[in-house]
């Protein structure tokens, strides 16, 4: 008795999936649908899209696969992409591992690293902390040896070596946090720093330059921030220099002992000024630089002798190269491969791709 209603219930199961599956439109391949695709899935009570639907999933899947111009699954779909997927080129993934190599803690963040030419085997390295100053390595990372003196201000942002002939053991250090520091205690706000430091044994020792000098309390120096600095290692015959400080793009060409500021964000009003600043110089001397975040002039500018410039901002970029809100913070590096090309990176805010495009 039981056998039989087991064998009935069975037969009954089977005709009835037999039937819903009839009732179920296919979506074999190259088959044609209708000019209104979607309605091949509609139910009688107008279920479509809500958690009703029965063809829900079916719908989403034909919609992935269909081809939009013929409204079919293209034949041998599956054959065609396996064939396709057989012809791309394999490539070996590398992973690669990374170990701490400090210094931490006391150093702060680490603004700026450097490795020291004049050392072959690459163990000698130099690190700038926004809070922690200047830090030295001879092995490596293995261990650290801080290099300022207590006294001297910290917030270092950059360092650089000059490595043109007979000077690489001259080093420039420059400090100032004004985009905000966790160390200034009060939730990020800037960081002031303290003109340049020069080193001249290698980065052992540093001492600040006098014509950098200002008032740690007050702001009163475009040294009190320090975005960067880069050596001309084509002037052999002068030790060049320029730093990239708050509103100016300044030249030295007695190793620091003296400035001019050779590119302003406010030539002709003192009261605006570009906030942001950054330069990089080539092998040949080409010096580029950028100007942003307020001022009367902002944009990208390029100079062959360091005095003379011209703006090469190109069109379309974020503000038009006007100076205005658009225009924050550019940062720049030259490609030593191959100096003709420079790569910018800009704060932009509602310019770029976005996350509904």
């Amino acid at each position: 008795m039981r056998l039989r209603y087991a064998i009935g219930l069975s037969v009954f199961v089977l005709l009835l999936s037999v039937g819903l599956w009839h009732l179920v439109p296919s979506m074999q391949e190259g088959e044609p649908v209708p000019e209104k695709p979607w309605q091949q899935f509609e139910t009688p009570d107008a279920s479509v899209g809500t958690e009703e639907d029965p063809y829900a999933r079916r719908r989403y899947r034909w919609m992935r696969l269909r081809n939009p111009q013929s409204n079919r699954i293209p034949p041998n779909i599956r054959v065609r992409e396996v064939d396709f997927a057989k012809q791309l080129p394999k490539t070996q993934r590398k992973v690669s591992t990374w170990s701490r190599r400090g210094p931490s803690n006391v150093g702060g963040r680490t603004r700026a690293v450097a490795y020291d030419a004049s050392d072959p085997s690459g163990e000698t390295i130099l690190a700038a902390g926004v809070s922690g100053g200047m830090w030295r390595t001879t092995d490596g990372g293995e261990s650290w040896a801080r290099t300022f003196e207590p006294g001297q201000r910290p917030s270092v942002t950059t360092v650089v070596q000059d490595t043109s002939g007979g000077k690489r053991d001259v080093w420039y250090a420059g400090t100032g946090e004004a985009i905000g520091n966790s160390a200034s205690g009060i939730g990020g706000a800037l960081y002031k720093g303290n003109g340049i430091f020069k080193s001249t044994d290698g980065g052992r020792s540093w001492r600040k330059l006098p014509s950098t000098d200002s008032n740690p309390v007050q702001f009163e120096s475009p040294f009190d921030f320090v975005y960067r600095v880069r050596i001309d290692p084509s002037n052999t015959a002068q030790d060049e220099v320029y730093a990239a400080t708050y509103n100016n793009i300044l030249r030295s060409v007695d190793g620091g002992d003296s400035w001019t500021a050779v590119l302003t964000g406010s030539p002709t009003n003192p009261s605006q000024a570009s906030a942001y600043t950054d330069v990089a110089v080539t092998s040949t001397g080409v010096v580029y630089a950028t100007l942003g975040g307020g001022g009367e002039q902002c944009g990208i500018f390029r100079s062959s002798d360091g005095r003379n410039w011209t703006e090469i901002t190109p069109s379309g970029w974020p503000g038009g190269g006007a100076c205005s809100g658009d225009f924050f913070r550019t940062v720049l590096d030259v490609n030593p491969s191959n100096e003709s090309e420079v790569w910018f990176i800009a704060y932009a805010p509602g310019y770029g791709p976005t996350a509904s495009d």
